[in-house]
């Protein structure tokens, strides 16, 4: 049997950067939420950060490069320099947490089982946290 869902059943707010969703998320031990939530909000930033860098209209943007991966945003703001340098090893490692979380079945129960691996998890989503709220701050 199908469900049928309306459009306003899909609406729901988002905001560029959410850091009492994420620290929530990290508080309440749901650190696999934390890092989703952590790289959607990498990459809607790092998407506007290279538009305002490169100067182009949303639209034009959009026509010419269409829909990215995470892993394309972070390189091209690694490239112009968007991310700071103490800052690039950690979006590098959100990239390749993500993937894992989003296409290895036996990442879950690592985090679930592997302290190490958790802090690791922790750790780049805190760097990248500090770079969201630095770029916040500075605009």
């Amino acid at each position: 049997m199908r469900e049928e869902f309306t459009a306003v059943d899909a609406m729901t707010e988002v905001n560029l950067f959410e850091p009492d969703r994420i620290d929530e998320e990290l508080e309440n031990g749901r650190i696999e939420i934390a890092l989703l939530l952590t790289a959607t909000t990498a990459e809607a930033i790092l998407r506007d950060e290279l538009i305002q860098h490169l100067e182009i209209p949303r639209r034009a943007f959009d026509e010419i490069c269409g829909d990215k991966t995470l892993g394309w945003y972070v390189s091209k703001c690694n490239e112009k320099k968007i991310i700071d340098q103490q800052y690039r090893d950690s979006f590098d490692s959100l990239v390749k947490k993500r993937g894992k979380l989003v296409h290895d079945l036996g990442y879950l129960d690592q985090l679930d089982k592997n302290d190490d691996e958790v802090e690791k998890v922790r750790s780049t989503i805190v760097d990248c946290y500090n770079w969201f709220d630095s770029r916040r701050q500075d605009s």
